[in-house]
């Protein structure tokens, strides 16, 4: 792909203008060493050292740096092996200090071959007899149209109409004429456009995410059953779920995108009831049991760790509605416990049960992503909370905000 040519160019084109060099510290010439490195045989040539067997460059190279009781160290080493690799035309030299002593490595690199399509100005050739002139060089353009620049302003690579362009003022992409990145280093507007850094541009499921909400039921009592005997305590019945999303491009067009993302959640229902009754378990089903304690709690809490797998268009940023998204989740129970407390006493007590819960959930979910605002949520299960007469025939139903 020629984007990913024009980010390999970027690597190389910095690796050029590095040079590996220690505190400024007083060399005498003694101590000093250069070694010419021809990147066309990967060897080491004029060197007057004994020593060099030229079978392995790094080996040669450790071999003149222990002569001057100097390492090679991994990352030296990895310095040198990218500029000897480097296919641009530009020599280039690298000082490495240790110790006191120096040993500068010339690489002589390959040069392109001028073609009639190259058109270089006069203002902005190299100063002449500059064979490692710092502030400005350039490959021309090859046969392919393939151009490279780095100078003062920054560096510069172009491949017909995708361009890469780094300077002190950020860094642009163009991809066929339109910007995929453009970072810039001013802190008030650190992302002008950033198309390729999808939770800059686009609205998304991705990440970790926290869900705050409170919970209802939804359903028929059942046979047996009264719904006031469960009424639910309206700010006191709350839903809790933290968990991972990872989503993926399905299609996408200049505005929007459809997305699908698929994630592991850990969550809490909290149900608290409104009135003196206790959650009990009882010899062949649930029972709401009136405590002879005036109660200041009473709550069923159910935790589970659930699958969402859920569809959305994701807008691009700026947009008041960012993404909307519609999909299901399925769930496993991972425990229960009902707990009371006594208004009185302030007494806690808790019962470890299945309560005949359904050990399995199902169900939809509605997510809506707000600019500037904490995105939404609603959570519906399809299924009922209990087992078949065993409870209620009620289903959970939890909704709030997503952070």
């Amino acid at each position: 792909m020629k984007m990913k040519k024009l980010i390999i160019t970027v690597i190389i084109a910095l690796v050029s203008i590095v040079e590996i060099q220690a505190k400024t510290t007083k060399i005498n010439n003694n101590d000093s060493l250069r070694i010419n490195i021809d990147n066309r045989t990967k060897s080491i040539v004029a060197v007057d050292n004994k020593g060099v067997t030229g079978y392995s460059l790094k080996g040669d190279l450790r071999t003149l740096f222990k002569s001057k009781d100097m390492e090679l160290t991994d990352e030296i080493w990895e310095s040198i092996r990218n500029q000897v690799n480097n296919e641009t035309p530009k020599d280039t030299v690298l000082t490495i200090t240790q110790n006191g002593k120096q040993i500068q490595i010339a690489i002589n690199n390959k040069t392109f071959e001028k073609t009639n399509d190259e058109k270089i100005s006069n203002t902005d050739q190299p100063a002449k007899n500059d064979e490692y002139n710092s502030n400005w060089s350039t490959g021309g353009k090859s046969s392919n149209g393939e151009s490279v620049k780095v100078g003062k302003d920054g560096i510069h690579i172009s491949d017909g109409s995708d361009e890469v362009h780094i300077t002190k003022n950020g860094i642009k992409i163009v991809d066929g004429g339109n910007d995929i990145v453009n970072i810039g280093t001013d802190p008030t507007d650190s992302v002008a456009t950033a198309k390729a850094i999808e939770r800059k541009s686009l609205g998304s499921l991705s990440g970790f995410n926290i869900d705050l909400g409170l919970n209802n039921f939804t359903g028929k009592p059942g046979k047996g059953y009264n719904a006031d005997s469960y009424t639910l305590r309206p700010f006191g019945a709350r839903y809790f779920a933290m968990g991972w999303m990872r989503s993926g491009d399905v299609s996408h067009g200049k505005n929007a995108r459809l997305k699908i993302a698929i994630g592991l959640n850990f969550s809490w229902y909290n149900f608290m009831l409104d009135n003196n009754n206790v959650w009990t378990k009882g010899a062949s089903q649930i029972e709401f049991l009136t405590s002879a304690n005036t109660l200041s709690k009473s709550k069923l809490t159910v935790s589970y760790i659930d699958i969402p797998l859920i569809p959305y268009l994701a807008f691009k940023k700026g947009n008041f509605v960012e993404y909307i998204g519609a999909g299901g989740y399925v769930g496993y129970r991972l425990g229960a416990h009902s707990k009371i407390k006594t208004e009185d006493k302030g007494k806690k007590d808790k019962e470890f049960n299945n309560f005949y819960l359904n050990n399995f959930k199902y169900g939809l979910t509605f997510q809506l992503g707000l600019h500037n605002f904490p995105d939404l949520f609603v959570n519906y299960d399809l299924n009922p909370l209990f087992k078949d007469n065993k409870g209620p025939g009620i289903s959970g139903l939890s909704f709030g905000i997503k952070f």
